[in-house]
């Protein structure tokens, strides 16, 4: 198994890619997302408002994601309840990720826990602009999560946005490929699935 991580800010488009590679490669792959592996919201960081802060490398179980890539790569199927965005309302069905030989592992930190970089094979960074990013943020939280677009605004500004800038933005330097997501983004599928690793 390859285990190819999409790494890039909150909105910049990781999860349409992931779709997007999934519709044209089909069962040769397997997802995994980095949202399936945060912390109860009570652990949570909080900030000076004393509200709890989603968008840090620490919000996410490193140890449990560790143990699942490494399983995974070793041929064993995995099953999980899937995160609700501490939503009591969405009642979401279990996830079972079965190996394949392509597992695409997708979230904002997914380059970020130096425990794991030994497991990764290829590693893809997913840029957008501030403004896009926000926009498809705003979109996705109030109408799949149910989230306030209030809170919505103050957490990309106060945390999404200074988490980018540290602890994200760093590994584009780093990845092995780049992708721009401010233009339409299926423009750039075939270049990507010409790319060796995806043989």
């Amino acid at each position: 198994m390859k285990i190819i991580a999409i790494a890039g800010g909150s909105g910049s488009g990781k999860s349409y890619l992931v779709r997007l590679l999934q519709a044209n490669l089909k069962e040769k792959v397997s997802i995994l997302s980095l949202d399936n592996y945060y912390k109860p919201k009570h652990t949570q960081q909080k900030d000076v408002l004393g509200i709890e802060n989603f968008d840090l490398p620490t919000a996410f179980d490193q140890e449990k994601l560790q143990a699942d890539l490494a399983s995974l790569k070793s041929g064993n199927t995995i099953t999980f309840k899937q995160y609700n965005y501490n939503n009591s309302n969405l009642i979401l069905p279990d996830i079972e990720v079965t190996p394949a030989p392509i597992l695409l592992f997708e979230g904002i930190f997914s380059l970020s826990f130096p425990t794991i970089l030994p497991l990764l094979d290829f590693t893809i960074f997913v840029e957008a602009n501030p403004s896009l990013a926000l926009e498809r943020r705003l979109k996705r939280d109030l109408e799949e999560r149910g989230y306030d677009e209030t809170d919505v605004n103050y957490r990309f500004k106060h945390h999404a946005l200074p988490a980018y800038k540290t602890h994200i933005l760093p590994h584009k330097a780093t990845a092995n490929y780049v992708v721009e997501s401010n233009e339409t983004m299926a423009t750039q599928i075939e270049k990507l699935l010409a790319l060796k690793v995806f043989q």
